[in-house]
């Protein structure tokens, strides 16, 4: 029988508080500040839920799928399906007030052959961006593009990632067709 002593006591409120992330300065008390507590699983599902939203607005009938893309609608009599990927954007205020700009989109997988669109969806923290390509544009355009990488995945090239950047060096925004932005003025 194991004895229980209860004079010392307990306390991991410390341990706790140091495994929590602090939110980056643009996100404190943003609009969508609660991303920071989301499990990645449910993050990649909010990207296929805006775009679920921002279809079926536009008057497209949708629905998830869970193997090659994530998420079919319906379009000129048949199903076109997509693969989402979705990522907030990493931000630094410089001190010129610019503000530097970082997207990162991975696990895209071009073995999967039946995705006929790419969409990346990028939470800010008081908006949502929405870029569009489809599959044959993306795979044409790809080896002149900036924001693609084919090291999409560590130890293989089975994977490809996309790096949208904004910086005093590079702009690469305009390598994707932005499809929604509901950015009001200069909030972020």
């Amino acid at each position: 029988m194991v004895q229980v002593n209860k004079s010392p006591t307990v306390n991991i409120t410390g341990i706790l508080a140091s495994g929590v992330k602090s939110l980056p300065p643009l996100w404190k008390g943003s609009k969508h500040e609660l991303w920071f507590r989301l499990r990645n699983q449910i993050k990649g599902h909010v990207g296929t839920l805006a775009l679920t939203q921002l279809l079926q607005a536009q008057g497209f009938t949708c629905r998830k799928i869970s193997n090659q893309g994530d998420l079919e609608y319906f379009v000129d009599g048949s199903w076109r399906k997509v693969e989402v990927k979705t990522s907030y954007a990493k931000l630094a205020v410089l001190k010129n007030g610019e503000v530097n700009q970082k997207l990162w989109f991975n696990q895209i997988r071009p073995q999967q052959s039946e995705w006929q669109e790419i969409v990346l969806v990028g939470v800010y923290p008081n908006h949502v961006r929405i870029w569009k390509m489809d599959r044959d544009q993306f795979f044409n355009r790809a080896p002149l593009m900036t924001s693609v990488d084919n090291r999409g995945h560590y130890g293989t090239q089975d994977m490809i990632q996309v790096n949208l950047l904004k910086n005093s060096n590079q702009d690469n925004f305009s390598e994707w067709n932005c499809v929604y932005n509901d950015q009001v003025g200069d909030q972020l």
